[in-house]
């Protein structure tokens, strides 16, 4: 449902700017993407079985560590002070975060860390590709497409005698899941498009943040209890973040300053 609402939304938007969704040229470049998409999405959704959302959201976390190191691998990235120390304050964060869980369970941290990985690899891979794409919205419809057609054979062997619940739900759970397509479509949509600009790690350090979010939601509305360490953990995620981000401003080249003042002409 959520990649079905993802490719009708971005769909219409590339017809009423009179285009259409692109050729297979792009379609089959974003193909692997799409892959460690699906695959990740099942791996999460599955540890969300076994663990409560707060737990999987701190040990997906560590996304931004992962990306780190794939980059160092592959020397995309800097290995300066600033960077080092923002990914270790992020790490230690996840760390404290769920070292604090009261009842952690290793089938969702296996499977939460399996989804960071694949995650981690289709973030770098997707921002090499988004670089070089001049239509990012085309780029998003058909990682929707892919997913959805990975992921539906296993939904109906997996679910084929549930399948029929969705209908017999109640009213809150239907909204629910109305609710959950729109913001998977706006988070679909949004990422890709802040990974042209950010790139994959600092985009993975912000996105932590959203773990503020979790705790206070998973604490009010699901009633999970969260403790201490989880809230030192935060504190910690929500610094390497920052620092992270001053780091990126601070070596902007200042050519990129100059360029924009205007050009006097020197007398002659």
């Amino acid at each position: 449902m959520h990649m079905m609402g993802v490719c009708l939304v971005t769909l219409l938007h590339e017809l009423s700017h009179q285009r259409g969704p692109g050729g297979w040229t792009e379609a089959l470049a974003v193909l692997p993407i799409s892959v460690l998409h699906g695959a990740s999405l099942i791996a999460n959704n599955s540890a969300l079985v076994h663990g409560g959302v707060a737990f999987v959201s701190m040990v997906g976390a560590n996304i931004p560590f992962i990306i780190f190191i794939l980059e160092l691998c592959r020397g995309k990235s800097a290995n300066d002070f600033l960077c080092t120390v923002s990914v270790l304050l992020v790490c230690a964060g996840s760390i404290s975060c769920v070292s604090g869980e009261m009842s952690p369970s290793w089938a969702a941290f296996l499977l939460t860390s399996l989804s960071a990985v694949l995650g981690s690899i289709r973030f770098v891979w997707q921002h090499d590709l988004v670089k070089i794409s001049l239509a990012p919205m085309r780029m998003v419809f058909w990682n929707g497409f892919w997913t959805l057609l990975i992921t539906i054979p296993m939904i109906a062997w997996k679910e084929r005698n549930q399948l029929g619940s969705l209908f017999e739900a109640s009213r809150s759970v239907k909204i629910s899941l109305m609710m959950s397509v729109l913001m998977a479509t706006v988070l679909n949509i949004s990422q890709w498009l802040a990974l042209k600009r950010l790139g994959a790690l600092l985009q993975s350090i912000i996105g932590n943040l959203n773990l503020i979010l979790v705790i206070a939601l998973s604490q009010f509305y699901l009633h999970e209890r969260v403790t201490n360490s989880q809230y030192l953990g935060v504190m910690l995620l929500g610094l390497g973040t920052f620092m992270n981000k001053a780091r990126d401003l601070a070596q902007k080249p200042e050519l990129e300053v100059l360029s924009s003042k205007p050009l006097t002409p020197r007398p002659m």
